[in-house]
């Protein structure tokens, strides 16, 4: 074999490596985590696997196209966990979206003739081994919201208090000072409302934002969104916020210390008041 041929197969088998090694080393990381959340993550992990392999009586594009989703919606939840603070594989928001990112990456890879069969089949041992390590085979089961939900208040949370820290008014020389920083922020919220160029600054209207976003979840347009802006702070502590409330209105649940929907809500108050208070009452002038 020369040529083309042996250098495919020399990075085939470099890539191959490089999963397998990343899998034992997210493994021993994850086995160092608390049982609890350990379970939460390697529930998700086991549900996202159960979602690429029931293409696999399938196979052929079906099969790649159902494992290609699921990486890249692991891709995107990983590069949001960073722009939301997450430092290392040892934070959940992290681990779970490598974990998953991992694990469809050299499934796709094998599918596509990038990597060998081999190698994925020593990543899935790896990963279905700790999942057997940790779970039941009722917990596999069970539906992925009673576990994932739980946490996501106190990351709303913490999220929030760093934007409303980043727009508090005592960081503001004068209102000038304010509405320069601030009311780009209004007008990409109002574009997501789907306010018109000349209500770009407008007031945020709470029951507005969690109906609007209670629409976007209902479309599965959210994680999509909030995607699209990483790295912008308010925008996205904010739409989180009402993200959360929404997704407690559409599971018709309580306030409860689990969801900590009323402190949520609270937050989101707080930062749409510091927003609002650099908005405008008058339509702009059309440019």
């Amino acid at each position: 074999m020369v040529g083309p041929a042996r250098d495919m197969l020399g990075i085939g088998w470099l890539a191959g490596r490089y999963y397998v090694r990343e899998a034992r080393r997210l493994a021993i990381t994850v086995r160092t985590i608390p049982i609890r959340e350990r379970k939460e993550i390697l529930h998700i992990l086991s549900a996202r696997m159960r979602e690429a392999t029931q293409y696999e009586p399938v196979g052929g594009l079906v099969l790649q196209e159902a494992v290609r989703e699921v990486l890249i919606e692991a891709i995107r939840e990983r590069q949001m966990a960073v722009a939301h603070g997450a430092r290392g594989f040892d934070e959940p928001s992290w681990c779970t979206p490598a974990l998953v990112e991992t694990w469809a990456g050299a499934f796709y890879g094998s599918l596509q003739g990038r990597i060998s069969q081999k190698a994925f089949d020593r990543v899935d041992t790896v990963f279905c081994n700790l999942i057997a390590e940790t779970l039941t085979p009722e917990e596999m089961f069970e539906p992925i919201g009673d576990l994932a939900k739980e946490g996501a208040g106190a990351a709303a949370l913490q999220l929030l208090d760093r934007a409303i820290q980043a727009v508090h008014p005592d960081r503001f020389l004068d209102s000038i000072d304010a509405a320069g920083e601030i009311q780009p922020r209004l007008a990409t919220i109002n574009t997501i409302l789907g306010r018109d160029e000349q209500e770009r600054f407008f007031r945020i209207d709470y029951e507005r934002l969690v109906s609007r976003m209670i629409d976007l979840e209902n479309r599965g347009r959210t994680q999509v969104l909030l995607h699209h802006l990483d790295g912008c702070l308010v925008e996205t502590a904010l739409l989180t916020g009402a993200l959360h409330e929404g997704l407690i209105r559409i599971r018709n649940e309580s306030y409860d210390d689990v969801n900590l929907g009323r402190e949520v809500q609270a937050s989101t108050l707080t930062l749409i008041d510091f927003l609002n208070r650099a908005a405008s009452t008058r339509r702009e002038p059309m440019p």
